[in-house]
């Protein structure tokens, strides 16, 4: 059970919470971005036992209001239908933040975007533990691909800004029809998925990039590459507003004021039609809310398999078509939408549902999935559903049900794919809270009570009881997370129907985690327990051989083994010859050891006779071409004999750990990178120097690549 959480700061913008799927929770306050991370097993055991407050969570913040000149360079003034007192003047505090699908970030964790008022969009990593930094910032590349296309300065300044972002799923391309090795590792698109980014900017465009980290360099600009594959206007305001008469000066003014402001991306459809070879076509839609109304952008994406590639490392080439849908403009004359979106789909569902907050309330669109996929959508095939906020009131001895017209701060759903259906959790700044369970849009039925009601009334009751103020208290929540079936809360306790003093001492903000499944809490936490050393050792070893096959198949694959190092192959062949009981591995390790042999002319008949022991090499076997293949201590260049797959020793006593994917020997501090649940250790491709063989350091590269995950439990590396 995860205890509430307390801290000094109060929410600069609404949907303040955010929440990874590494486990690590982000809180938008003001010009700083406070960080949860869990803590192991063992380090809550540890701070529980020595009394550490805080013994479920790493506790870090980092500011977002630090730009260079020539990240924000300064914006002179421009025209009235460009300038902006409040983006250009802003302390540039948190308008909005989220975590980016698994995958993005290095060592495959997620990336965290964040919106300043100053309408710049960046992204943060960790560098250490409690240490953040910036990687990238969308609107560079907005600006090199408006810079040779729009020549005026005000046009280009609203199109290279930013009001709104969403990341979309992950679009994950199917792996290839059949393996070409008996080990083969499916590439980074198949396990994690293309990173696409949707946003919008001044000039109301709604842009979608893709985004990938780029490959190690010396001195990179830039940790990640962004690139545009399409943008669409949205149309004239005649949609929205038939009242208005087209091109009249309050048309032309209204146009230049209005502003897209929130938007959010559906699920992805898989397309049959028109598919060709090596090519994987998906389509989603875009729910935009464009000044008080809502607009829907169809997105087309395809991805064509390549085996060359490119800076990035990707072997998917990505296209996209961008379509505005008219079809749902008929709904929108009659409400005034407010905001958020949510989107609600199970894979089994014959529906797909938006949820969209409209003024007072809450509206649920129903399009069919064939519809949502092909975008053919009429007016008459769309079910619209309301749901009017209404909060009791109780005077005297009648109950009064009186309207609720705060505005949605937080919204989230969940999925169940074993009963196909979807819930939808709700709150508003005013303290309003409901939950809502969707198999498709069915009868108007009420909301529920929300799972947090109870957690949030004790504490406005200890708010009462404290400062005597006769219940008149109020709970305002700022934001919902969801993960690993626990619901995050955000909110702040504030006096009722009076004015309120609060100094910056005084402010806190009060995280509470709800458990949304009584079993799925138990089974987390025992897995959150679990680590490799419960494992047996055959089932290590079943894992291990899997990193072996992968390199002594590596023939087998288009690179060959001219791309792996001589030395790894060597200490793969060993390991195998030491810690395998399977044959096939054992005879492909002797071929292996063969090719050396051809290769290099060296006498490696102890290795072939699958002795169990081998005594270190000579000196003089150590020079060239044996310096290729064995190993030597970096303290006294005396050879290392492999002997262990855990750790290693040289001929004069220096033990070393062994990487458990190169099974080289780490012999320097600041090269390794462990797993953030169990510890294991592995040398990291992008920390390591020219010390190390070019080929050396490009096979360790090549490794955490295909292996980026834990190989023992799963677990993710963390710098």
């Amino acid at each position: 059970m995860l205890s509430p959480v307390t801290l000094r700061i109060f929410p600069s913008c609404y949907d303040c919470l955010s929440w990874s799927d590494d486990g690590e929770l982000a809180v938008a306050a003001g010009e700083y971005v406070h960080i949860l991370t869990p803590r192991s097993a063992a380090e809550r055991q540890t701070a529980n036992d020595t009394g550490t407050a805080g013994g479920q969570w790493h506790f870090s913040r980092f500011r977002t209001n630090l730009f260079t000149a020539s990240e924000w360079p300064v914006i002179y003034p421009q025209d009235r239908q460009t300038f902006s007192l409040g983006a250009e003047q802003s302390n540039s505090t948190i308008v909005g933040l989220k975590w980016s699908p698994p995958g993005l970030g290095r060592h495959r964790r997620c990336v965290l975007s964040v919106l300043t008022s100053n309408l710049m969009l960046s992204f943060y990593e960790p560098v250490g533990l409690g240490k953040w930094t910036r990687v990238a910032i969308v609107n560079d590349a907005l600006k090199s691909y408006f810079e040779p296309l729009v020549q005026e300065e005000g046009p280009k300044l609203r199109k290279s800004t930013i009001r709104s972002f969403s990341w979309c799923p992950p679009i994950k391309a199917p792996r290839s029809e059949k393996p070409s090795t008996p080990y083969s590792v499916p590439d980074a698109e198949t396990r994690w998925g293309v990173q696409l980014l949707a946003a919008t900017n001044d000039d109301n465009e709604v842009i979608l990039l893709r985004t990938q980290r780029s490959k190690p360099e010396p001195n990179p600009t830039s940790s990640y590459v962004l690139k545009l594959l399409s943008i669409t206007a949205l149309g004239d305001l005649a949609g929205n507003y038939p009242m208005i008469h087209p091109g009249s000066v309050f048309s032309t003014t209204l146009k230049s004021r209005i502003k897209a402001s929130n938007l959010s991306c559906g699920p992805w459809l898989f397309q049959t039609s028109g598919t060709q070879q090596n090519t994987y076509s998906v389509a989603s839609n875009v729910a935009v809310l464009y000044g008080t109304k809502l607009r829907v952008v169809k997105l087309d994406v395809k991805l064509t398999h390549e085996n060359d590639t490119t800076k990035s490392d990707s072997r998917h080439k990505t296209s996209a078509k961008t379509t505005e849908l008219t079809g749902l403009s008929g709904i929108c004359y009659d409400r005034h939408y407010t905001g958020p979106f949510q989107w609600l789909y199970t894979e089994a569902s014959q529906e797909v549902l938006l949820a969209a907050g409209i003024f007072g309330g809450l509206a649920v669109v129903s399009v069919s999935a064939a519809r949502y996929l092909t975008g053919d959508i009429e007016s008459t095939e769309i079910q619209t559903q309301e749901w009017p906020f209404h909060e009791n009131t109780v005077t005297g001895l009648q109950t009064d049900e009186s309207r609720h017209w705060e505005p949605i701060s937080g919204m989230f759903s969940t999925s169940n794919e074993r009963d196909q259906q979807s819930a939808l959790y709700l709150s508003t700044i005013g303290g309003y809270g409901a939950a809502q369970v969707f198999n498709g849009l069915s009868d108007h039925t009420p909301f529920f009570l929300p799972p947090w009601k109870a957690a949030i009334d004790d504490y406005t009751d200890q708010f009462d009881i404290d400062r005597d103020l006769g219940g008149m208290v109020i709970g305002r929540t700022w934001g919902l997370a969801c993960h690993n079936d626990h619901l995050a809360v955000a909110f702040t306790v504030h006096p009722k129907d009076m004015i309120e003093y609060r100094t910056a001492a005084e402010e806190r903000t009060t995280v509470v985690f709800i458990p949304l499944d009584k079993q799925s809490e138990e089974e987390s936490a025992v897995a959150i327990s679990q680590l490799p050393a419960d494992q047996t050792a055959e089932l290590q070893r079943e894992k291990r051989e899997a990193v072996l096959g992968y390199i002594l198949h590596a023939d087998q694959r288009p690179d060959g083994y001219s791309a792996l190092s001589k030395k790894v192959i060597y200490a793969a062949v060993r390991c195998v010859i030491l810690d395998c009981k399977n044959e096939a591995l054992l005879a492909r390790a002797r071929e292996s050891l063969e090719w050396l042999v051809t290769l290099t002319g060296l006498d490696l008949r102890d290795e072939m006779s699958r002795l169990s022991v081998v005594e270190p090499k000579s000196h003089e076997t150590l020079e060239p071409p044996g310096k290729e293949i064995f190993e030597q201590c970096d303290i006294c260049d005396a050879s290392i004999a492999l002997n262990s797959v855990q750790e290693s020793q040289c001929a004069n006593g220096h033990v070393f750990a062994r990487c458990t994917l190169t099974f080289l020997s780490i012999q320097e501090p600041g090269v390794s990178k462990f797993c953030s649940d169990c510890g294991t250790e592995y040398l990291d491709g992008d920390l390591l120097g020219s010390h190390y063989d070019e080929d050396v350091r490009s096979t360790c590269q090549t490794l955490c690549d295909a292996f980026d995950v834990c190989i023992y439990c799963g677990g993710k590396s963390r710098p």
